[in-house]
């Protein structure tokens, strides 16, 4: 019951084999992180912060099924809580690497603003969406209804 290695490298798209290369190089950027951080004791926190980014798309690139609403079509708002959250872990990896107390790793209030927005926006836009499904549903005339006015069209 190991790893299946022939089907995770048996990718069908151009985009999955760019994401599997994203992911490897961000992997390899984020070794190198710490061991420069290792070597050198105050290293930038931008090289991590950009692999991490980078693993982020990747896995998007990968998987796209997760950027895909319920019709397989690419959901604008998905992208757009995607990115937010991605640039949110990008500044907070870079501010995190270059601390050297906890203490002072705050959150700002504008970030939970932003954040509580954008996951907020996909909650109404997926009720919304939920909504709209159904009434179309609901509006869609029977059989019985349709056959009589077909039937008065016929002999008149």
């Amino acid at each position: 019951m190991g790893f299946n290695y022939q089907t995770f490298f048996e990718m069908k798209t151009f985009t999955q084999t760019t994401g599997i290369v994203l992911i490897v190089i961000s992997i390899l950027g984020l070794i190198a992180s710490g061991i420069i951080n290792y070597i050198i004791v105050q290293a930038d926190g931008g090289l991590p912060a950009v692999s991490f980014f980078m693993l982020m798309v990747g896995i998007a690139f990968v998987f796209p099924e997760l950027l895909q609403d319920s019709s397989n079509s690419l959901s604008t708002m998905r992208v757009i809580v995607f990115m937010v959250v991605s640039v949110f872990c990008l500044l907070y990896v870079k501010m995190g690497w270059e601390l050297k107390d906890m203490k002072l790793f705050t959150i700002d209030k504008a970030w939970i603003y932003i954040l509580g927005l954008a996951f907020g926006g996909k909650v109404v836009q997926s009720f919304s969406g939920d909504n709209k499904g159904n009434k179309d549903a609901n509006n869609q005339p029977s059989n019985e209804e349709t056959e009589p006015s077909q039937q008065s069209e016929a002999v008149g």
